[in-house]
């Protein structure tokens, strides 16, 4: 297969759709942190493809069309009542899908090719899944760029919005420095595995592990010596300054760093931006999210750097933990590819490291596969995940 470059056209709809929500100021309105922050990738990674890939002005000269929206935002930040599904079904019928109607009506280019060559950003944590019928069918003909993988956590009323051409994408997360023992060997730290986060009552919630961990390690401060124990902090940590996925910026991963271990229980839906805090702080990721697909999992082989546990072994974490704390050099070597990849998880935070952007390159390299533009040989970062099975 001969290798060609993605060119790459980003529709301009200005002037062709009205926007009832053009008053909505959604760079504003997620300048705070927290999830609001998450979504800013709705709007910013345009702009930071934008700087990977060849941007061609004519569409007809384009092998790879992006269509922006900003209908996150306007889902959580338009002053809309009602539930998330219901918001979402307005601001489809009211935005998105008159947006997308658009595209497929005025320009030639989705049609030609039946929408296979159409790129769309969908970070809200269930995808597009949390938008209408009519978004969902039109967008699956593409791809669709978006935290949610396939899995079978979900929030009541939801469905999973995932096909095997949509690219799984990190969270974008606030900018925290990395702490000073984040260089510490993770078989040397003082203290086994750190939790904090919410544990809602639902037995929906987390399908049950996170109340688990709750009630069998969270006692744990009072009967373990630091390297046995297993620390599940009930809420979010507060102090240090702001930023991090769990929104408590330095302190939380300063708490982290001081640990070998940090775990990535599901939530509401089961990808968790304490991945990547994990790897800020120099820890080893244990994720326990049955069936997740984790951001570029086809060119980052996540055993080599994070443990997967299923959720029926919670009453075997300590033991697993243990045993594999116990092979110190094996978990120095995880600890050590971790850093090694953390890049590609990374999003810009500063202009002047958006032509730097790995995650960018690594969605340009799916693009590329996904269209068959390129061969499945091109160079990648690390060894391509394999079928090795490493969950615990």
């Amino acid at each position: 297969m001969a290798t060609q470059r993605l060119r790459l056209y980003v529709y301009d709809l200005a002037g062709r759709v009205a926007n009832p929500y053009a008053h909505v100021d959604c760079q504003r309105a997620a300048a705070g942190g927290g999830w609001a922050y998450m979504y800013r990738v709705e709007r910013l990674l345009p702009a930071w493809l934008q700087a990977t890939v060849e941007v061609v002005p004519d569409p007809r000269d384009a092998n790879v069309f992006l269509v922006p929206h900003d209908a996150t935002c306007y889902l959580h930040h338009a002053g809309l009542p009602g539930s998330l599904r219901e918001r979402g079904e307005v601001v489809s019928q009211t935005y998105l899908e008159p947006l997308l109607r658009a595209v497929v009506e005025q320009f030639p280019y989705f049609n030609a090719s039946g929408g296979r060559d159409h790129v769309y950003v969908f970070p809200h944590d269930i995808g597009a899944g949390i938008f209408s019928d009519e978004v969902v069918r039109t967008t699956a003909r593409g791809i669709r760029l978006q935290y949610f993988g396939k899995a079978p956590i979900l929030p009541s009323g939801h469905r999973p919005v995932y096909t095997t051409r949509d690219i799984v994408i990190p969270q974008l997360v606030p900018s925290v420095p990395r702490p000073a023992s984040g260089g510490t060997l993770a078989s040397q730290r003082p203290a086994l595995a750190f939790f904090a986060g919410a544990i809602h009552p639902d037995p929906a919630y987390s399908k049950g592990v996170r109340q688990a961990l709750q009630a069998k390690y969270g006692q744990d401060g009072d009967a373990r010596p630091p390297a046995e124990r297993i620390t599940v902090h009930r809420g979010h940590v507060r102090g240090g300054g702001g930023g991090g996925g769990d929104g408590g910026g330095g302190r939380y991963v300063e708490l982290l760093g001081n640990h070998a271990f940090g775990l990535c229980p599901a939530g509401w839906v089961p990808w968790s931006p304490r991945v990547f805090d994990v790897l800020n702080a120099g820890a080893v990721p244990v994720v326990i999210a049955d069936g997740i697909v984790e951001p570029f999992e086809q060119y980052l082989d996540w055993c080599q750097f994070a443990l997967k546990v299923a959720s029926d072994r919670i009453a075997d974490l300590r033991a697993i933990l243990l045993a594999a704390r116990e092979n110190a050099a094996a978990l120095d070597r995880m600890q050590a590819i971790g850093a090694q990849v953390a890049p590609y998880f990374q999003w810009p935070h500063q202009p002047a490291e958006v032509p730097r952007c790995k995650p960018c390159g690594l969605i340009a390299l799916a693009l590329c596969e996904r269209l068959q533009l390129c061969s499945l040989t091109t160079q990648r970062p690390l060894q391509p995940f394999g079928l090795t099975e490493c969950l615990l």
